[in-house]
């Protein structure tokens, strides 16, 4: 007899209490579920103390590994209170509220729950709708099942699901708005003149295809780093250098002396050089 394997949805362990098998001590309320995308497995629960505080803004108390867990029904059930630690979300995502779209950017909806398997935690179909919120319910919205397979790659609250997924998709749920003809799929609203498309963040947006400016950068070669020869240095040109010219101070002529008492066309006396001879030779001349 082939043995059946055991799935759960996300859904259904939200709000479900942890109790040990050990004593049947309540340990709390499941508030989360955490999620490898990367091996699209469930990892581990968040705990909070009570269902109240499941609807109030706050951190959980403490997480359980998915591989602690013994059964999953009405109540979540582990060994005993040893398997409470604390968790490290940084690697994982929620996976709820995920955008989803296609290669060529057609949105699809967003995440609203998944279905796992509960012995592995393998993540085999993904539940969305338009809006993403779990608690909005199900019977106003219209629900559809997508297989993981079709997801080629997951970005940031983001995942991108291969070109036409949309025909492939399985309808869970009519909800009241397509059933009175107020909403659609939205792949189908594209036909209609009065539809806006939900703005995506930008973020979350999906390249143009134009290389931005950092990809130019580092599409160009590898510059040479080699050190430049060195060109012949001109001698710099001389600027002749102005001296300003000091001011000096003209000398003041001294007053010429005229005798005005002696006849100026009189007869001038003969000029007799002085004579410079030695006293020595002057006495034998004299002798």
């Amino acid at each position: 007899m082939k043995a059946t394997t055991q799935v759960c949805f996300r859904s259904a362990l939200i709000d479900c209490q942890l109790i040990t098998r050990e004593r049947g001590r309540r340990l709390g309320v499941v508030s989360q579920v955490w999620c490898d995308v990367d091996a699209w497995q469930v990892v581990a629960l968040d705990i909070k103390d009570s269902l109240v505080n499941n609807y109030l803004p706050g951190e959980p108390t403490h997480s359980v590994r998915l591989q602690h867990v013994r059964q999953i029904g009405d109540v979540v059930l582990v060994e005993d209170d040893r398997v409470l630690e604390e968790l490290d979300p940084l690697p994982y995502t929620r996976l709820v509220g995920s955008e989803v779209v296609t290669e060529t950017g057609e949105f699809l909806g967003k995440v609203r729950d998944f279905e796992f398997a509960v012995e592995q935690g393998r993540i085999s179909h993904l539940v969305i709708d338009s809006l993403g919120v779990p608690r909005v319910p199900s019977r106003f919205l219209s629900t559809y099942e997508l297989s993981v397979d079709e997801v080629v790659s997951v970005g940031a609250d983001k995942l991108i699901v291969f070109e036409g997924a949309e025909e492939r998709l399985n309808q869970l749920t009519r909800g009241w708005l397509e059933a009175v003809g107020i909403g659609k799929p939205p792949w189908e609203r594209e036909d209609d003149p009065n539809y806006l498309p939900t703005p995506v963040s930008y973020e979350n947006r999906l390249g143009s295809g134009t290389p931005t400016n950092n990809e130019r950068r580092r599409a160009r070669p590898e510059e040479d780093w080699a050190e430049p020869e060195e060109l012949p240095v001109r001698p710099a040109r001389k600027t002749p250098r102005r001296v300003e010219s000091a001011y000096v101070e003209p000398l003041e002529a001294e007053p010429l002396e005229v005798d005005l008492e002696t006849d100026a066309w009189a007869e001038a006396e003969p000029y007799q050089p002085p004579m410079n001879l030695p006293q020595r030779q002057y006495e034998e001349e004299s002798n």
